[in-house]
């Protein structure tokens, strides 16, 4: 979860830099990033059965909207 939050954070704002999103897309990629990254760094806690595994689960959809949204604006590019 700690890499793919942390890829998703880079891809976020070099997508949003690079002019190929929105900002409000940027946003989504940082709150999934975040969400990713704090499921990753509490990793102990999320195999104890904590309630931060909702989050990373939470996260981890969000990545995945993110890409499909950003693959449709590429393709219609």
């Amino acid at each position: 979860m700690t890499a793919l939050g942390t890829a998703f954070l880079g891809f976020s704002l070099e997508a949003h830099a690079a002019g190929l999103i929105p900002s409000w897309q940027r946003s989504m990629g940082l709150v999934g990033a975040f969400l990713l990254l704090i499921t990753g760094f509490a990793n102990n806690a999320v195999a104890g059965g904590s309630m931060l595994a909702a989050a990373g689960a939470i996260g981890f959809l969000l990545w995945l909207v993110w890409l499909i949204i950003l693959g449709i604006r590429l393709l219609r590019s």
